[in-house]
């Protein structure tokens, strides 16, 4: 009877050792960042739920130079892979619908090891009242929101490192994660870190759409921009029932990009400012809900503070560029059903642009602050030039509505 006691705990040590490893093994939520074998744990089609479980510790505990932080737009369209290319380590950090306090929380834990720092700043999220997600748990990182060691974050980490390996939710996804490997069609988003294949396709190239075909890629592009568009109407539409709260919650937003910028001038980090693009259709709604004229003062705030708070540095603004509302690239024309031809190679949605348009944004992000001659993609905006570039968006505008007004 003595030895029953010690073949029962080696049965059981044997059957959670073979469950940890199956777990870092497929890794379903890329907690581990294990190598990605086809056929085996490349595709994670339910890390996007866990984002906010994975990514705090990976900004704690990785080697990188570049962060980007920010929405699903610089999640999906910024690819670090073009910072590999020259040679620099890179993180993004970007979550589904990230706000500006998670981006701070994120730009806190080691800006000593930055040398620069991609900063996305999007409209919707400054309407919330809420700073962050409530799936955002501070105790995963490591630094406390004073700055100070988080005395917390052990126990969250050992909690969450137990639940990653042994609990029933991840050895579910770990078997679904395993059984999906060999679909015909991989979901657009299973990077498990927001990235796309190239215009959230399959790994894919337009060129070879046969259009004279009826075609599923760009049928479901047509259904990704009509989801969108009705999710954002409805999103919108709540923050226009009470404008007066909606301002409210924009200038309590602001203090954090105050604090953001704070941080970046303090550690004297080199940082881009963008307002990410969208597709005309979605800054449409913004106008059609009687929110432009926010949108447009937001605008002049974040230039307004960041010279305020570089003045108070002593030292030069950050550059923000403004690759958001109209220009060449929002006005690309949007897929339509049954049409390959009409395949957007600029937008995977509405909303989020493709890798070849984030190559281009960082193609300018990390250029001088100068403008050409009629060119309002990627605009630098300073309080000198912003009132210009807004009467200059709004006649694009005007004009497209003059031409889909049918």
């Amino acid at each position: 009877m003595k030895k029953f006691p010690r073949i029962f705990l080696l049965g059981l040590s044997v059957i959670l050792l073979i469950l940890a490893l199956f777990s870092i093994v497929i890794d379903p939520y890329a907690a581990f960042l294990t190598p990605r074998i086809e056929g085996v744990n490349k595709y994670k089609l339910t890390a996007l739920k866990y984002m906010r479980l994975v990514k705090p510790y990976h900004v704690n505990y990785l080697d990188y130079e570049v962060l980007v932080t920010g929405s699903s737009r610089a999640g999906r369209g910024v690819d670090c892979r073009y910072f590999l290319a020259r040679g620099e380590r890179c993180y993004n950090s970007a979550l589904t619908g990230g706000g500006i306090y998670e981006a701070y929380r994120f730009l806190q834990q080691r800006p000593g090891q930055l040398e620069h720092a991609i900063v996305s700043l999007d409209f919707f999220v400054f309407l919330r009242e809420e700073y962050a997600s409530e799936a955002f748990v501070e105790n995963r990182l490591w630094r406390a929101a004073d700055g100070t060691p988080n005395t917390s974050h052990i126990q969250q980490a050992l909690n969450d490192l137990f639940g990653l390996m042994f609990s029933r939710q991840t050895l579910v996804s770990s078997r679904s994660t395993w059984n999906i490997q060999d679909a015909p069609y991989i979901n657009h988003r299973a990077d498990g870190m927001l990235y796309l294949d190239d215009w959230g396709g399959w790994s894919f190239d337009p060129s070879t759409l046969d259009a004279s075909k009826r075609n599923l890629r760009v049928n479901r592009q047509v259904s990704r921009y009509g989801n969108i568009l009705d999710t954002m109407v409805a999103y919108y539409d709540t923050y226009t029932q009470d404008m007066a709260t909606t301002g409210d919650n924009i200038r309590r937003q602001l203090e954090v990009y105050r604090n953001v910028l704070k941080l970046l001038y303090q550690h004297e980090l080199q940082a881009s400012l963008v307002l990410p693009p969208s597709h005309v259709s979605y800054w449409m709604i913004i106008r059609n809900q009687g929110l432009y004229p926010r949108f447009e003062q937001w605008k002049r705030n974040l230039v307004r503070i960041n010279e305020e708070v570089a003045s108070g540095f002593s030292r030069a603004p950050l550059p923000v560029f403004d690759f958001s509302g109209a220009n060449t690239v929002a006005m690309s024309s949007p897929p339509q059903k049954n049409q390959p031809a009409t395949f957007n190679e600029v937008f995977s949605d509405a909303m989020h642009f493709s890798r070849p348009v984030g190559d281009l944004m960082l193609d300018r992000a990390l250029g001088a602050c100068e403008n050409s001659r009629g060119e309002l993609f990627g605009y630098c905006i300073t309080s000198d030039n912003i009132d210009g570039l807004l009467q200059r968006q709004d006649s694009l505008f005007r004009a497209y509505e003059e031409d889909n007004k049918d």
